[in-house]
C-alpha cells in the first residue's frame, strides 16, 4: 500500500487522498476468504506504519495485528499523502480523529452525527493535539434527486438495503435508531430475513427515507446538506442511486429465494439519476 500510494502521490504532484477502510465482515470473510480480526487495532497499526513509511528512513513497528521491520520506502515524495478513514462505529470514528486527516462515513442520520460521530471525532482529534478545524469530516448517502419530492418514494429501497445490513455495519441500525426509526428498521430486518422484500419496502415511510437518505427535491437535499454542516461536518457526499432499485450488499444479505422480488437493474435509469443530481443541485 505504501508503494502504491507513494507512486500515485508522485504522479499526481502531491494530490492523493488515500482512503482506507476495513470493510465489513461479510465482504472480508465471504468474498476474500480472510479473517476479520480486530478491525480497529488493525487499522491503527496500518495507518501508523504508512505514516512512518511516508516520512522516509527505516521503519520498524510492532503492532497488535500488523508489524514490520526495517522497511524503507525508497521514493521521494512532494509531501506525505493525506489519509482518510472510512468510519461509522464510534471506535473507528475516534481513531480517524486521532490518526487520520479526514473521515468518510456512510448512511448516518443527523442525530447519529450529532450524538455519536462528532463527539467521537472530537475525542480523537483532541488526543492528537489538533483541533476540529484541522480535520475533514464527511458522510455519504444514497441519493435520488428529483424535480419534486418523488425521489423519496424512488429511494426507499436504499433504506431496506442499509437498515437490514447487519453483516455490513451495525452502525447502520444504530443510525436509524438515533433518528427515531429503530422499530421500523428492526421490522425491515425481520422481513428481509424472512424473504419478504416487498414487505420490507412497505415498512419504509417517506419520513424514514427523508431522515436517512438524500432524496427528494433539490431544495430538500440542499437543506439536508446544510443541516449536516451545521451539526459539525465539513461536507456531504452524494451517491446517485437507481430510482426504485435496491440490491443485496453482500452474499446472503437477502435470502436467495427472495431475489426474484428485486426490481430489474436499469443502467439508463442509474445514468439519469447521476445526470439529474448534477443538473438539479448545480442549478
Amino acid at each position: 500500500m505504501a508503494l502504491q500510494a507513494a507512486t500515485l502521490q508522485q504522479l499526481s504532484g502531491g494530490r492523493l487522498l488515500l482512503g482506507l477502510g476495513v470493510q465489513a465482515r461479510g465482504y472480508v470473510e465471504g468474498w476474500h476468504g480472510q479473517r476479520y480480526h480486530r478491525p480497529v487495532a488493525a487499522m491503527r497499526d496500518f495507518v501508523s506504519i504508512l505514516r512512518a513509511a511516508f516520512q522516509g528512513g527505516l521503519v520498524s513497528y510492532q503492532g497488535e495485528v500488523f508489524s514490520v521491520r526495517n522497511f524503507h520506502l525508497d521514493m521521494e515524495l512532494p509531501q506525505p499523502p493525506k489519509i482518510y478513514l472510512a468510519a461509522n462505529g464510534p471506535r473507528m470514528v475516534e481513531l480517524a480523529g486521532e490518526l487520520a486527516d479526514g473521515m468518510v462515513g456512510w448512511f448516518q442520520s443527523l442525530e447519529y452525527v450529532r450524538n455519536v460521530t462528532i463527539p467521537a471525532l472530537r475525542r480523537g482529534v483532541e488526543r492528537s493535539g489538533r483541533s476540529m478545524d484541522d480535520f475533514v469530516a464527511t458522510v455519504g448517502f444514497p441519493a435520488v434527486v428529483t424535480r419534486d419530492d418523488s425521489g423519496l418514494e424512488l429511494a426507499r429501497g436504499q433504506v431496506v438495503m442499509y437498515a437490514s445490513a447487519l453483516g455490513s455495519s451495525p452502525a447502520y441500525l444504530e443510525s436509524a435508531r438515533a433518528a427515531g426509526f429503530g422499530t421500523e428498521a428492526e421490522a425491515i430486518g425481520e422481513r428481509v430475513r424472512a424473504g419478504d422484500l416487498r414487505g420490507a419496502l412497505a415498512e419504509v415511510s417517506d419520513d424514514m427515507a427523508a431522515s436517512l437518505l438524500m432524496a427528494g427535491s433539490a431544495e430538500r437535499v440542499r437543506d439536508r446538506i446544510e443541516r449536516y454542516r451545521a451539526a459539525g461536518l465539513s461536507g456531504v457526499h452524494l451517491l446517485p442511486s437507481p430510482p426504485g432499485g435496491f440490491y443485496p450488499l453482500y452474499e446472503d444479505h437477502f435470502p436467495v429465494e427472495s431475489l426474484a422480488q428485486l426490481p430489474e437493474f436499469d443502467p439508463s435509469a442509474l445514468v439519469k439519476s447521476f445526470e439529474d443530481a448534477i443538473e438539479l443541485l448545480s442549478g
